[in-house]
């Protein structure tokens, strides 16, 4: 499953002391349990159930059995602490909660909701929310709430409301097969953690996230102190060696500058050092003949800056990717340089000719080189271009053979794909696939395909891709 970068919410020292405070009998005690939704899991039985089927189960054998918490059928003195299909305030139903319900009394401490182990939780799958965005629209509802806990069941989040989506717990089904993973699981999910504290909501669980933020704030006060005393020393040292850096390179000795520009850089810590240190590694580069670093150099330094910084950076980058022959990537920076609102006419032009991307210069190269370049286009992100030169090989082929109009046809997916969605690009296998009689080129075909529409969110599509039909 697709998984965002993520911070975590808990400190890792705090997570290994609670985790042993646990009682590692527990592990054996509940592997029958852990073992039978794995078996499911690698059966792909969990694919190919719906997800209302499966979420009693889930809530009475995991969060019941093995993280002990007490549900309405083991409820005691008349109250327990895990429900399923629970109402909130607003409309909608969370598929379950955890928190303190008795009678018509609910302190909901964090609802859940659970999707089929097909459904990516980032996905919406042609909903309004994605699984993620529902978790928190429940808690929403719930102002008493501290915690949303989203599974699919191949893995399981849980999230603080105090720190933000950006930040949560993973837990994978597959890790509750060893001792590190199950204790974790239990640790950070378990009753105890969530339910057993003096008051409702200060729990362990609660309280360790506080400790995390408060050690996380320590040690970026050190870190800044250290860093202060630190920046103080190295600042005039550092300046001294940016002057002589530009000489040499001024002087022709740009091997020399780089030389010297790589010992600076490791005392390069604010975004006006890193900038500084952008430029001279251009003029560095030029200066010992290495244009294609330059251009790059420029182009990294374009997208720190703004105004008249800006433009320079993107024409010298410009220039220097046509000194090196590079004419895509020239091309690459004046598109850059339009998005920003600057024109480079000349330049443009320059790069255009030498891809024969405009009328009177298409013929000139072979048909295979023409395709070697379109490629190039679409790996670079310049589809509108890429199109226009794939659409006049489609259109005449001559001197392409059965593998490279195979390529052809993949290429010219991925760039209608990118450029103007997942209906064309389908549209467009279709008419490749009326043609192409060589298996392996039309697996190539539905293989992107399946791809491309798992990437639109359109996984049930992706499947049928994937098994050989559009």
């Amino acid at each position: 499953m697709s998984r965002l970068h993520h911070l975590p919410l808990f400190h890792p020292r705090l997570v290994r002391d609670r985790i042993r405070t646990l009682d590692k009998g527990l592990f054996a005690l509940h592997q029958p349990t852990i073992s039978t939704w794995l078996a499911h899991l690698r059966s792909g039985d969990l694919d190919d159930t719906s997800e209302v089927k499966l979420h009693g189960g889930f809530l009475e054998r995991i969060f019941g059995d093995v993280l002990g918490y007490h549900t309405m059928a083991t409820a005691q003195k008349g109250r327990w602490e895990i429900e399923a299909e629970r109402r909130v305030r607003g409309g909608g139903s969370a598929d379950g909660a955890i928190g303190l319900f008795e009678g018509r009394n609910a302190q909901v401490l964090a609802p859940i909701e659970l999707k089929g182990a097909a459904q990516f939780l980032e996905h919406a799958k042609g909903r309004s929310l994605t699984p993620i965005q529902q978790g928190w629209d429940y808690a929403n509802k719930t102002p008493e709430s501290r915690w949303i806990i989203v599974s699919n069941y191949r893995e399981t989040r849980l999230y603080a409301k105090s720190r933000g989506p950006g930040a949560y717990e993973l837990f994978l089904l597959q890790d509750l097969a060893s001792e590190e993973g199950f204790l974790r699981f239990v640790a950070l999910l378990g009753r105890d953690a969530l339910l057993s504290g003096p008051k409702f909501g200060e729990s362990p669980l609660y309280e360790m996230l506080l400790a995390s933020e408060r050690t996380e704030r320590e040690i970026t006060e050190r870190l800044y102190a250290k860093y202060r005393g630190i920046r103080a020393q190295l600042f005039d040292e550092l300046r001294r060696k940016q002057v002589r850096i530009r000489c040499l390179a001024g002087l022709g000795q740009g091997k020399r500058a780089l030389e010297l520009l790589d010992e600076v850089e490791a005392e390069l810590v604010t975004p006006a050092d890193k900038r500084e240190s952008l430029e001279l590694r251009a003029v560095a580069c030029e200066s010992a003949g290495l244009m294609p670093e330059a251009a790059r150099a420029w182009l990294a330094c374009a997208q720190l800056v703004e105004g008249a910084a800006k433009q320079r950076a993107l024409t010298e980058s410009a220039r220097l990717a046509l000194a090196s022959g590079d004419e895509l990537g020239a091309l690459f920076v004046t598109k850059a340089a339009r998005a920003a609102g600057f024109e480079l006419p000349t330049l443009e032009h320059t790069a255009r000719v030498g891809l024969q991307l405009d009328d009177a210069n298409v013929g000139r190269d072979s048909a295979p080189d023409r395709l070697a370049r379109a490629e190039a286009l679409v790996a670079s992100g310049m589809n509108k271009e890429a199109i226009i030169a794939l659409r006049s090989l489609q259109q005449k082929p001559t001197g392409l053979d059965d593998a490279a109009r195979g390529r052809l046809a993949l290429a010219l997916g991925r760039a209608l794909y990118a450029e103007y969605g997942i209906d064309l690009a389908l549209s467009h296998f279709r008419n490749e696939l009326e043609v192409l009689t060589d298996a392996e080129q039309r697996r190539a075909v539905y293989v992107l395909a399946g791809e491309l529409l798992e990437d639109a969110g359109r996984i049930d599509e992706a499947i049928e891709a994937y098994r050989g039909r559009i």
